[in-house]
Protein backbone atom coordinates (compact mmCIF):
# COMPACT_ATOMS: atom_id res chain seq x y z
CA UNK A 1 0.00 0.00 0.00
CA UNK A 2 1.42 3.40 -1.00
CA UNK A 3 1.94 6.27 1.39
CA UNK A 4 -1.02 8.22 -0.06
CA UNK A 5 -3.34 5.24 0.36
CA UNK A 6 -2.17 4.71 3.94
CA UNK A 7 -2.69 8.41 4.73
CA UNK A 8 -6.18 8.30 3.21
CA UNK A 9 -7.02 5.23 5.25
CA UNK A 10 -5.79 6.80 8.51
CA UNK A 11 -7.66 10.02 7.75
CA UNK A 12 -10.89 8.15 7.06
CA UNK A 13 -10.46 6.13 10.25
CA UNK A 14 -9.77 9.32 12.23
CA UNK A 15 -12.93 11.02 10.95
CA UNK A 16 -14.98 7.84 11.41
CA UNK A 17 -13.77 7.47 14.99
CA UNK A 18 -14.46 11.10 15.81
CA UNK A 19 -17.96 11.20 14.34
CA UNK A 20 -19.16 7.65 14.86
CA UNK A 21 -19.34 6.60 11.23
CA UNK A 22 -19.78 2.87 10.86
CA UNK A 23 -17.87 2.64 7.61
CA UNK A 24 -15.29 4.57 5.67
CA UNK A 25 -15.78 2.55 2.50
CA UNK A 26 -18.07 5.10 0.90
CA UNK A 27 -20.66 2.41 0.08
CA UNK A 28 -23.07 3.60 2.76
CA UNK A 29 -24.34 7.10 1.82
CA UNK A 30 -24.74 7.94 5.51
CA UNK A 31 -21.11 7.25 6.30
CA UNK A 32 -17.87 9.10 5.98
CA UNK A 33 -16.08 8.09 2.80
CA UNK A 34 -12.37 8.38 2.18
CA UNK A 35 -13.05 11.40 -0.03
CA UNK A 36 -16.14 13.15 1.39
CA UNK A 37 -17.99 13.81 4.61
CA UNK A 38 -21.75 14.27 4.19
CA UNK A 39 -23.72 16.73 6.28
CA UNK A 40 -27.49 17.36 6.18
CA UNK A 41 -29.41 20.50 7.12
CA UNK A 42 -33.11 21.25 7.17
CA UNK A 43 -33.42 24.98 6.46
CA UNK A 44 -35.84 27.02 8.54
CA UNK A 45 -39.15 27.98 6.90
CA UNK A 46 -38.09 31.63 6.77
CA UNK A 47 -34.94 30.82 4.81
CA UNK A 48 -35.68 31.80 1.20
CA UNK A 49 -32.01 31.38 0.19
CA UNK A 50 -31.66 27.69 1.08
CA UNK A 51 -30.75 26.66 -2.48
CA UNK A 52 -28.02 29.31 -2.72
CA UNK A 53 -26.42 28.42 0.63
CA UNK A 54 -25.26 25.01 -0.57
CA UNK A 55 -23.30 26.74 -3.34
CA UNK A 56 -22.08 30.04 -1.89
CA UNK A 57 -22.10 29.26 1.83
CA UNK A 58 -23.76 30.47 5.00
CA UNK A 59 -24.04 34.09 6.14
CA UNK A 60 -22.96 35.13 9.64
CA UNK A 61 -25.87 37.59 9.63
CA UNK A 62 -28.35 34.76 8.93
CA UNK A 63 -26.69 32.47 11.52
CA UNK A 64 -25.31 34.63 14.37
CA UNK A 65 -23.67 33.23 17.49
CA UNK A 66 -23.29 29.44 17.33
CA UNK A 67 -23.88 29.49 13.57
CA UNK A 68 -25.64 26.86 11.46
CA UNK A 69 -26.14 23.30 12.68
CA UNK A 70 -25.83 20.20 10.49
CA UNK A 71 -26.76 16.58 11.07
CA UNK A 72 -23.94 14.07 10.74
CA UNK A 73 -26.73 11.54 10.18
CA UNK A 74 -29.56 12.14 7.73
CA UNK A 75 -32.19 11.13 10.32
CA UNK A 76 -31.27 14.10 12.51
CA UNK A 77 -31.96 16.60 9.73
CA UNK A 78 -35.10 14.74 8.63
CA UNK A 79 -36.58 15.31 12.09
CA UNK A 80 -36.14 19.06 11.65
CA UNK A 81 -37.30 18.89 8.02
CA UNK A 82 -40.58 17.38 9.17
CA UNK A 83 -41.27 20.52 11.22
CA UNK A 84 -39.66 23.15 9.00
CA UNK A 85 -41.08 21.94 5.66
CA UNK A 86 -38.41 23.79 3.63
CA UNK A 87 -36.53 20.98 1.92
CA UNK A 88 -33.13 19.50 2.71
CA UNK A 89 -29.60 20.72 2.14
CA UNK A 90 -26.97 18.07 1.54
CA UNK A 91 -23.27 18.94 1.66
CA UNK A 92 -20.53 16.57 0.52
CA UNK A 93 -17.34 18.11 1.82
CA UNK A 94 -13.75 17.02 1.09
CA UNK A 95 -12.75 14.76 3.99
CA UNK A 96 -9.26 16.22 4.33
CA UNK A 97 -10.56 19.78 4.63
CA UNK A 98 -13.31 18.67 7.00
CA UNK A 99 -10.82 16.95 9.31
CA UNK A 100 -8.62 20.04 9.27
CA UNK A 101 -11.51 22.32 10.29
CA UNK A 102 -12.53 19.89 13.05
CA UNK A 103 -8.97 19.78 14.38
CA UNK A 104 -8.87 23.60 14.36
CA UNK A 105 -12.16 23.83 16.30
CA UNK A 106 -13.99 25.50 13.41
CA UNK A 107 -16.43 22.62 13.02
CA UNK A 108 -17.67 21.69 16.49
CA UNK A 109 -19.71 18.77 17.79
CA UNK A 110 -23.16 19.83 18.98
CA UNK A 111 -23.03 19.53 22.78
CA UNK A 112 -26.74 18.69 22.97
CA UNK A 113 -27.41 16.21 20.17
CA UNK A 114 -23.95 14.76 19.65
CA UNK A 115 -24.80 13.49 16.16
CA UNK A 116 -24.70 16.96 14.69
CA UNK A 117 -22.12 19.70 14.30
CA UNK A 118 -22.16 23.47 14.13
CA UNK A 119 -19.91 26.21 12.82
CA UNK A 120 -19.76 29.46 14.82
CA UNK A 121 -20.64 32.58 12.83
CA UNK A 122 -17.12 33.90 13.29
CA UNK A 123 -15.69 30.84 11.46
CA UNK A 124 -18.14 30.67 8.54
CA UNK A 125 -15.68 32.17 6.04
CA UNK A 126 -13.39 29.14 6.36
CA UNK A 127 -16.32 26.70 6.31
CA UNK A 128 -17.78 28.39 3.23
CA UNK A 129 -14.45 27.97 1.43
CA UNK A 130 -14.72 24.23 2.12
CA UNK A 131 -18.30 24.17 0.80
CA UNK A 132 -17.09 25.64 -2.49
CA UNK A 133 -14.59 22.76 -2.78
CA UNK A 134 -17.35 20.19 -2.23
CA UNK A 135 -20.74 19.31 -3.65
CA UNK A 136 -23.92 21.03 -2.48
CA UNK A 137 -27.46 19.92 -3.15
CA UNK A 138 -30.78 21.44 -2.17
CA UNK A 139 -33.83 19.15 -2.30
CA UNK A 140 -37.05 21.20 -2.16
CA UNK A 141 -40.22 19.93 -0.46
Amino acid sequence: MGAAAMFGSRLGDKIAARFGASSVSGQNPNSVSREFVTLWKAPRPTNAGAADEVITGYSPQQYPGMGPFFGTEEAVAKGFQYHYQNGMQVLKLPADGYAELVDQGIIRIDPYLGNSVHVPATALERFNALIRRGIGLYIPE
